[in-house]
């Protein structure tokens, strides 16, 4: 009996055994089922992250709806103690504010004025609501979190980013493609108009703002009939901040040709076919035909902060000087005495896509050469990746965007 007990005991152990692997297998399909999917644990989590900062975002809109509403009845009835303008003009300026004052949870949030919409977008997410701006206002009707779709920009095809990312990492922006400033229209080949972040700071036009410039577009030969006392107020502030060692030298109202084209390129009301119509369009402060020479050399500076190196021949920190008497600016690298054109090659026309030197393609500069023959103009040589003058001559337009420090770029 008791060689009997054992071997049922033996036995007893072994389909124990064999149920217990039986229902581990289950609980492993259960928990495999579980972890994967759509609707899974996993996938889930992967929302969790954005649904979360998404959900925060929105209550600073409903904040920020809150406090436009609150003042746009202070206006229409107590107007002492409110400013005056519309509801949807104020919500625009409490929702930027959201950004500006970095309470936006990392998300993108964009307000469309015309369509009536806010989009909040992160981590490929995004949720839209519709806004009732009329006096009896419903507030914020907010629709469902879902996939962007390639609307929100994800890590791992673009960001969004605003002011401060940029001039703390300009390195990493500068040169990259803004996906939301947009043109109707096409570049004289037809192609669709591309433009890059180029500068961020606050010491060009005195307060903080985005700079994007095109690619090369548009050639064209530039006029000499402009004088300063023709020039739009705008284009006159303009002109003066972004040449300033020459304005502060040489704003008369008898100029030679070559400041008369430089001031054409200054000129905003010149480039209006430039201005986006699209959702930034409200940020835009002004688009000229390009870039002046002194904050070429700052973005191209903050790009190549150790100089640039081609071969074995280093260039170091790039200049651009204004010396009174001159006809305009000159340039030299480091030490090296100013001159009126670069070496060949001592340009980067492969670096940061290309934004300061592109082969083969010449783009004009907003500043006046010291060059002394007929209007010669600063611009950047692309057969020869230097920078030189031109007079007379027909090279590309790179329109210079200048942007509010609250606007929200996706790259």
């Amino acid at each position: 009996m008791k060689l009997i007990e054992k071997n049922n005991k033996k036995g007893i152990t072994l389909i124990a055994l064999v149920i217990t692997i039986i229902v581990l297998l289950i609980l492993a399909g259960v928990s495999i089922s579980m972890l994967t999917g759509d609707n899974s644990l996993l996938g889930n989590a992967q929302k969790t992250g954005p649904a979360n900062n998404i959900g925060a975002a929105k209550d600073e809109v409903g904040l920020a709806y809150n406090t436009a509403m609150q003042e746009y009845y202070e206006t229409k009835y107590a107007s002492t103690n409110g400013t005056n303008g519309t509801f949807a003009t104020k919500l625009e300026t409490a929702i930027n504010e959201i950004t500006s004052k970095g309470r936006n949870h990392g998300c993108g949030i964009v307000y469309d004025k015309d369509a009536g919409t806010i989009t909040i977008t992160n981590g490929g997410y995004k949720v839209i609501g519709t806004v009732d701006t009329t006096d009896d206002s419903a507030g914020i009707s907010w629709g469902e979190m879902k996939e962007a779709n390639g609307i929100d920009i994800t890590p791992a095809t673009g960001q969004v980013v605003g002011y401060d990312d940029i001039v703390k990492n300009t390195k990493d922006y500068y040169g990259k493609v803004v996906k939301n400033y947009t043109l109707t229209d096409k570049t004289a080949d037809g192609e669709d108009y591309i433009f890059r972040i180029f500068y961020a700071g606050s010491d060009i036009d005195g307060e903080e703002r985005i700079y994007l410039k095109a690619d090369p577009c548009d050639a064209r030969r530039l006029p000499t009939t402009t004088t300063y006392d023709a020039m739009s107020a705008d284009g006159k502030t303009i002109l003066k901040n972004q040449n300033p060692q020459w304005a502060d030298k040489r704003l008369t109202s008898t100029w030679d040709y070559n400041e008369q084209a430089t001031a054409w390129l200054c000129d905003p009301d010149n480039f209006t076919n430039y201005k986006t119509t699209g959702e930034l369009a409200s940020k835009v402060k002004y688009v000229i035909g390009a870039p002046g020479v002194e904050m070429y050399v700052k973005s191209y500076n903050q790009t190549h902060p150790d100089g640039y190196t081609n071969g074995s021949t280093k260039y170091g920190l790039l200049k651009a000087t204004y010396t009174s008497g001159d006809y305009g600016y000159k340039y030299a690298f480091g030490t090296e005495s100013a001159s009126n054109y670069t070496a060949d090659n001592s340009i980067d026309n492969s670096g940061s896509e290309q934004m300061y030197c592109k082969p083969n393609t010449s783009m004009w500069l907003a500043s006046p050469s010291a060059c002394s023959l007929f209007s010669a103009v600063c611009y950047v040589y692309g057969d020869g990746a230097s920078l030189a003058y031109g007079y007379g001559s027909t090279y590309s337009l790179v329109p210079l965007v200048s942007l509010s420090s609250d606007v929200q770029l996706q790259i």
